[in-house]
């Protein structure tokens, strides 16, 4: 297969009309075709339906919500035990420090650092 072609989307365009354009380029030029909506990143392969390509943005857009929610939460975890160490001074720095090591990895993995 040919190399993948990049569709620009417009401002205020609907998801439907996009897939539909990037179905019929894929077809035209018998290549796959890549295009972002709402920040996740599609492509379209010649042949494949819209209904097809819509499902794969929907699909995306989940996951997209899930990471967004997983980082929030490991940015509140660091937030928190910064928080607990100095209200409470209850922890040796030691401990404090793994504490806040342990929520920075989590946020720096779900950021794919």
């Amino acid at each position: 297969m040919s190399e993948i072609m990049d569709l620009e989307i417009e401002a205020g365009e609907e998801i439907g009309h996009a897939c539909r354009r990037a179905a019929e380029w894929a077809s035209e030029h018998n290549c796959p075709i890549a295009f972002v909506f709402n920040g996740t990143r599609i492509e379209a392969a010649p042949g494949e339906t819209v209904d097809a390509i819509r499902s794969r943005w929907w699909a995306g857009r989940y996951e997209l919500e899930d990471r967004r929610r997983m980082t929030i939460a490991a940015e509140r975890r660091v937030v928190e035990a910064a928080v607990e160490f100095f209200k409470m001074r209850q922890y040796s720095e030691a401990a404090y420090l793994h504490l806040l090591e342990v929520a920075v990895n989590d946020l720096l993995a779900l950021r794919g650092k």
